[in-house]
């Protein structure tokens, strides 16, 4: 039984070939929508993508992949869901990379530029891109997955993603943590509402618990 109805709404989800992005498109499709399925992985996307239309009916998942670490190719899988489905009423930023666990002292440059590109540019580039439409038709949802409740001890990296999100959020005019938005024009777009999900519990649109995910698919 849906919990919500989605019908007629378009979603992409980034690192969406398993855990917590591929329960948050299966559930995203089984409310109405139509979902992009989408990670670095073709035959992954593909796969999912098939299993997606065998439950719930052809046309319902569609693969397209794409490395978050390329502004290029986050571009194309935007616009490949545009020609395909005419619209993106849903962003859900779920892929995420994780190249180091440990202190700041010990983190390298390169970790540390590839932590910044694929976990806070890559959303700020997808946002950036599909805000505009959503903005135009005075509606539309952001998603943000945060990796985990009460902080990261020991570990720089998500830390610092955490901490970058959140920031995010709230300089977005934050109502509270869990629920960021409306938006105003200044910060994002008019109209527009972005949400920060936390995992393990993982809240989508309507707060409505959808799943438990192992991890994160990267980029």
């Amino acid at each position: 039984m849906s919990q919500f109805d989605l019908a007629d709404r378009v979603a992409i989800v980034t690192g969406s070939t398993r855990g917590i992005g591929r329960a948050a498109a299966e559930e995203l499709v089984a409310n109405g929508a139509r979902v992009v399925i989408s990670s670095r992985k073709a035959e992954a996307c593909s796969e999912v993508a098939a299993a997606i239309n065998a439950t719930h009916g052809p046309g319902r998942a569609i693969a397209v992949p794409a490395n978050i670490s390329s502004r290029e190719e986050l571009g194309a899988l935007v616009a490949e869901t545009t020609v395909r489905f005419g619209r993106i009423d849903i962003l859900v930023c779920n892929a995420a990379t994780n190249p180091y666990y440990g202190p700041m002292a010990g983190i390298a440059d390169e970790q540390f530029e590839k932590v910044l590109r694929n976990n806070i540019l890559s959303n700020h580039w997808l946002i950036q891109m599909v805000a505009p439409g959503m903005a135009e038709r005075g509606d539309g949802a952001i998603e943000e997955t945060e990796f985990v409740l009460g902080g990261h001890p020991g570990d720089f990296v998500e830390d610092v993603r955490e901490r970058a999100i959140g920031g995010m959020g709230r300089a977005g005019e934050a109502a509270r943590v869990g629920e960021l938005g409306p938006l105003k024009a200044a910060s994002l777009e008019e109209g527009v509402k972005l949400h920060w999900l936390k995992e393990p519990q993982l809240y989508l649109l309507t707060h409505t618990l959808i799943g438990r995910g192992d991890q994160r698919a990267e980029s």
